[in-house]
């Protein structure tokens, strides 16, 4: 049996509830937020709430720590549970810099610890279902992913209450990279030869980013915009012969060949979240996540304003 605490207990943490109590060596002990009124908990009745991670690891048993907090925090929040010897799952993005992440490498190491980061969108029906498939990448032209959203106020930045996620490039592509290296290709094999963007005004974050690449095999053509109207999630993959296998992400569904195969079972997230966290090597980093991160960081580096 495996002690878990989650801390960050905003709208994604109740995705988690249905998966946690699905797996039988999970024992959730422990809640941390710095609101006491947190969203998050009425969903977990009856577990221990603190208002830091000290007070829980100073009174609670810890084997694993749920991250579901800010990009910005996750950095001091994973050195704080490997110095208490604490594995770690982790929301995307695992820090903000490189600087960061060789320190958190270093102290894995030191400490013989965990991190696993959870890239949710591998973990959709849809994309789960790709196997069923027989994809060929020698046999692809073409990666399309498109992310529309409504994320902009009245005045045409980024709305308060987004401010957490550091814009479309932080948030979006950490899930469209590992997208690409998860189901089809290492992204260390493809070069970025094209971006534009755009930056919200009056505001330091991005709105929108748009990003071109390729290998010897394959296009990649990733595109996020948070200043639709329609929110819209898809990987269209095109094929040397000019058919497409369009994945609706949003509807969990796959459209091929005229047809369309539906695979929505349930909440969109909370599919996700059970998937990922009720296989059965949860706890092997099975993705190379430093190769999301480089093409993260290559990205923001060629972004900066």
């Amino acid at each position: 049996m495996k002690n878990i605490a989650i801390i960050g207990l905003g709208n994604i943490s109740i995705k988690y509830k249905e998966a946690l109590k699905a797996r039988k060596d999970f024992n959730l002990v422990g809640l941390v937020d710095i609101k006491e009124n947190a969203l998050g908990i009425k969903h977990y009745p009856n577990v221990l709430f603190f208002s830091t991670l000290k007070e829980l690891f100073d009174n609670v048993k810890v084997d694993y720590l749920i991250i579901a907090t800010p990009p910005s925090t996750h950095f001091k929040i994973i050195k704080q549970a490997f110095l208490n010897k604490v594995n770690v799952f982790v929301e995307k993005v695992v820090a903000l810099k490189m600087e960061e992440i060789k320190e958190l490498k270093s102290l894995q190491k030191e400490f013989n610890t965990k991190l696993i980061p959870i890239y949710h969108w591998l973990y959709g029906n849809e994309v789960l279902a790709l196997k069923d498939f027989n994809i060929d990448i020698n046999d692809l032209l073409k990666i399309e992913v498109i992310v529309f959203e409504n994320k902009l106020n009245e005045y045409d930045t980024v709305d308060d209450k987004y401010a957490s996620l550091n814009g479309a490039v932080i948030d979006a592509y950490p899930n469209i990279f590992s997208l690409i290296e998860g189901a089809f290709m290492p992204l260390d094999k493809a070069e970025l030869y094209k971006i534009s963007y755009d930056v919200s005004k009056y505001s330091p974050d991005i709105k929108k980013c748009n990003l071109t690449a390729f290998n010897k095999h394959v296009t990649l053509g990733l595109m996020v915009n948070w200043s639709k109207k329609e929110e819209m999630k898809k990987t269209i993959l095109t094929f040397y012969n000019r058919t497409k296998l369009i994945i609706d992400h949003l509807n969990q569904s796959i459209e091929y060949n005229g047809k369309i195969y539906n695979y929505e079972k349930e909440d969109r997230l909370v599919s996700h979240y059970k998937n990922f966290f009720l296989r059965e090597d949860l706890f092997e980093d099975n993705i190379n996540w430093l190769n999301i991160h480089k093409a993260l960081f290559g990205l923001i580096k060629r972004t900066s304003h």
